[in-house]
């Protein structure tokens, strides 16, 4: 419970955090460059979906052992633990 609340408070700091830091790195007036600026946006871009992606994973391995596609099985993990 505590882990994935953690989670999403990090990552409502990190991502904005990210990507303004980004952006000041990009710089802006005479020292732009577009194809950094698409460069960058695509890398924020990509964070954002992996941080995402971290959280979502974090929230099914709360439940290991359900009844989900994903969940392990208990059952198959005894009778192969029972045939040794």
């Amino acid at each position: 419970f505590f882990y994935i609340h953690f989670l999403v408070l990090l990552s409502a700091l990190y991502l904005p955090l990210f990507a303004v830091d980004t952006a000041y790195a990009a710089g802006w007036g005479d020292s732009k460059a577009i194809g950094m600026d698409i460069l960058q946006g695509i890398i924020v871009f990509l964070q954002c979906i992996f941080v995402a992606g971290l959280r979502s994973l974090g929230t099914k391995m709360i439940d290991p052992y359900g009844d989900d596609l994903e969940d392990l099985s208990v059952i198959n993990y005894v009778e192969g633990t029972l045939e040794i």
